[in-house]
């Protein structure tokens, strides 16, 4: 693989893939802002098929469209010789190992880009036509065991959250407690714009609208989130080299900032679109370049970070992608802001209210989770005080008679009112007890009826935790 340093023959990324074209296998990834190579971009072998514009990491490969003859040699443009199905690959360097189909229980020929799993791997979120209405919904699908993680079981409702409109390009946060897809749904800025729904007792929230700090009045696509929520996607709308350009928003612990440019590091003239990051180490991903007009010709691209430039190996990808359109962004936004009128200004104070309201609602989550857990607390408090007086619960009876055979239960007449036994073995002999009192003096107050009724041995005893107790503290008055 070759390593070109454009800064040093005096090129930019842009004038390079104008000379080279997009079928090059040349490597032409640098970063000109710091006249070093940050990273590394190469042209990934792999043909992109429709409706798939890229591929999805998915364990320690990737997943991709190809057609279903492919590896028994048939002609690959061949059709008829075969479906289009979703294929799994282990990912060796820049070399695929043996595809085998993604899913061995249903068709899945579905846009890879347009995958997101859990961290575990045992559901993917899917896009696909609905029959109901041929618009685009967001679909579940879940593993089934088996050896070679190839089964699944497929939702046959869309999420609730799709209604009349389009959701496509979903994307699953780590943790798995927010997605961003882009839909045309109302409350849209643009075409399609990018909108958020989170995860709460199992179920997807109503989503919302990222706002105007993000979305454009264009089409936003492709939205990808990587391990610390960062967000990459490609926008037609926002400043741009050419027609759809990946953007990154970074992600500061309560919501996304302003979209930067990835610069002509990545962007050309043609359209950039499905960026996506292998979150394991987060080293390398894929994006795609497509012609904008004629014939539709793709060109998958995989880009890695340059060890050599972080030989710590502590720097991920998207951190490094972020310093080269931040260094981008500062470097041109006086000039940008100028030549097509940005408010900036606007702009900042949009991006302030958006993360003030933001805010507002995870401080009211999170005293609505703190009253919750209280309110848990108070009970497990109350639930553990029971049991230790249940625990604890000493329990006075008035003993009357001993047998060597049980005589089971039977109600006892003492001065008129009339008492159901309760027998209890002791020393090999069952003892005939009545009455059942928390206090002491209110057995004595018994003892004294049954020996004036004739049971002149009548005495008080004690069961702690319903077994009889000699602890005699427990007979002080």
């Amino acid at each position: 693989m070759t390593i070109v340093n454009l800064a040093a023959q005096g090129f930019t990324n842009k004038n390079l893939w104008n000379s080279i074209g997009p079928d090059s296998n040349l490597v032409f990834g640098t970063d000109t802002l710091i006249n070093n190579p940050s990273v590394l971009i190469d042209s990934f072998n792999l043909e992109l098929l429709s409706p798939s514009s890229g591929v999805q990491f998915y364990r320690d490969g990737i997943v991709f469209l190809s057609h279903s003859k492919r590896n028994e040699k048939m002609l690959e443009r061949h059709l008829s010789f075969g479906n289009i199905e979703s294929y799994y690959a282990s990912l060796r360097d820049s070399v695929l190992g043996r595809p085998r189909l993604f899913s061995s229980t249903y068709s899945f020929p579905f846009p890879s880009e347009g995958l997101t799993f859990n961290n575990d791997f045992s559901i993917v979120y899917y896009s696909k036509l609905s029959k109901e209405d041929a618009r685009v919904k967001i679909y579940r699908a879940k593993s089934l065991p088996d050896r070679n993680n190839s089964g699944w079981t497929m939702d046959i409702s869309p999420l609730a959250f799709c209604n009349n409109s389009n959701y496509t390009h979903p994307t699953l946060s780590s943790d798995g407690t927010i997605m961003i897809f882009s839909s045309d749904m109302p409350g849209s800025i643009g075409g399609m714009d990018l909108f958020i729904t989170r995860s709460e007792n199992g179920r997807w929230t109503a989503p919302q609208n990222l706002g105007n700090t993000v979305n454009s009045t264009g089409n936003e696509l492709s939205p990808s989130l990587d391990s610390e929520k960062n967000l990459f996607f490609s926008s037609d709308g926002l400043p741009g080299f050419g027609g759809y350009d990946i953007f990154i928003c970074r992600f500061n612990g309560t919501g996304w900032e302003i979209p930067l440019n990835l610069s002509n590091v990545i962007n050309t003239n043609k359209d950039e679109v499905a960026f996506t990051v292998n979150r394991n180490g987060e080293k390398s991903g894929f994006f795609t370049t497509r012609e904008r007009s004629g014939i539709r010709r793709t060109q998958l691209f995989r880009i890695n970070l340059n060890k050599r430039y972080y030989p710590d190996n502590f720097t991920t990808l998207p951190a490094a992608l972020y310093s080269i359109a931040i260094t981008e962004f500062n470097i041109t936004a006086p000039k940008r802001s100028e030549a097509e009128h940005i408010d900036t200004e606007r702009l900042e104070a949009e991006r302030l209210e958006t993360e003030r309201l933001y805010i507002e609602r995870l401080e009211a989550e999170r005293l609505e989770v703190e009253k919750r857990l209280e309110a848990e607390r108070l009970k497990a408090e109350t639930i553990e005080d029971e049991k230790q007086k249940a625990k604890d619960k000493v329990i006075y009876r008035v003993q009357l008679l001993s047998s060597t055979n049980s005589k089971g239960e039977y109600e006892i007449s003492i001065v008129g009112k009339s008492y159901k036994t309760y027998e209890y073995s002791y020393k090999g002999a069952w003892r005939i007890t009545i009455g059942e009192f928390i206090k002491l003096e209110d057995a004595i107050e018994l003892q004294k009826k049954c020996r004036e009724s004739g049971y002149n041995q009548a005495f008080v005893i004690a069961f702690k935790n319903n077994v009889r107790s000699l602890d005699m503290s427990l007979f002080k008055r």
